[in-house]
């Protein structure tokens, strides 16, 4: 009701040429909310008024996790594809852009542009006639993945989403997932990705061409990334003061990937960054053009 009583106030506005703040105290009755004066609107009682009771909410959240749980789609199992920054990015994407693509013509030859144009919307992937779903749901796009990349809960160490629910992943599903801070114990990396059937696609790269590409991505003229403006290259510990060391040592460690080798790129980083009188007050981004290119690697 509330939002129908805008709506028209604002078509009845826009009607005219110019509302005075005479002509709105002589007509203010039209402008107010739907409710009486002998009930003004409050901030307590608004939320009693247009949100439903809280166990109403509590229903509707309830019965929408039951339909999460049943997962009744075309697709038994997901798709989790993880890549890092210079490994995969585009390619995953464009991955990710062929499946939608098969599954539209394998499913609806006719109707290819219809349903392609529908790829970022909510209900991409369902048929039009029936409601039915006939391709994966995909979560993550270009400009964002499934969850945030690099941050994870400092209580269970899994990934820590948009909207801070649990991570998990659901049958349906496409994921493309950049840079996932799994960092969970393993029974919780079970219950949220192997107890789902997820089929993961996991991209990875020779380092020593990561880092030339990084490089050569990175000191283009103009750049094409912001952060590198601002950013400490050298900073290695997340807003809890834990560092990526304690994250994966315990799983990846060696004799030869241990504390001290950690702690030696630390060192050669801090060694390089702002330490010359020229660049002590230069951004990352000053050192790569400035340094010779064996120092900038």
């Amino acid at each position: 009701q509330m939002i129908g009583h805008i709506k028209n106030t604002l078509k009845e506005l826009s009607a005219k040429d110019n509302i005075s703040g005479q002509h709105y105290k002589q007509n203010k009755e039209k402008y107010v909310p739907l409710v009486s004066r002998s009930d003004p609107l409050t901030t307590s009682n608004f939320y009693d008024r247009y949100n439903s009771p809280q166990a109403d909410w509590k229903k509707r959240k309830k019965k929408q996790q039951d339909i999460d749980e049943t997962e009744l789609h075309y697709h038994d199992y997901a798709i989790f594809i993880i890549m890092y920054h210079k490994t995969g990015y585009v390619l995953t994407r464009q991955l990710k852009k062929v499946v939608s693509m098969l599954e539209i013509d394998t499913h609806h030859p006719n109707e290819t542009d219809f349903y392609f144009d529908k790829r970022n919307h909510t209900n991409y992937g369902t048929d039009r006639a029936t409601g039915e779903r006939f391709a994966f749901d995909t979560v993550g796009g270009w400009t964002r993945s499934a969850f945030a990349p690099r941050r994870h809960s400092s209580q269970s160490h899994c990934p820590r989403g948009y909207r801070l629910e649990p991570f998990h992943l659901k049958s349906g599903q496409l994921y493309l997932q950049e840079s996932p801070d799994l960092f969970c114990n393993v029974k919780k990396l079970e219950k949220a990705i192997l107890a789902r059937k997820a089929k993961i696609i996991h991209f990875v790269r020779n380092p020593f061409d990561m880092v030339l590409s990084n490089y050569l991505y990175h000191s283009q003229e103009p750049t094409p990334e912001k952060w590198v403006h601002n950013d400490d290259p050298c900073h290695v510990k997340y807003e809890n003061e834990v560092t990526l060391a304690s994250h994966v040592l315990p799983n990846i460690g060696t004799d030869e990937i241990n504390d001290k080798y950690f702690s030696n790129i630390v060192k050669m980083c801090r060694s390089l960054f702002q330490s010359k009188p020229s660049l002590q007050n230069s951004t990352f981004y000053e050192h790569l053009l400035e340094l010779d290119s064996g120092d900038g690697l």
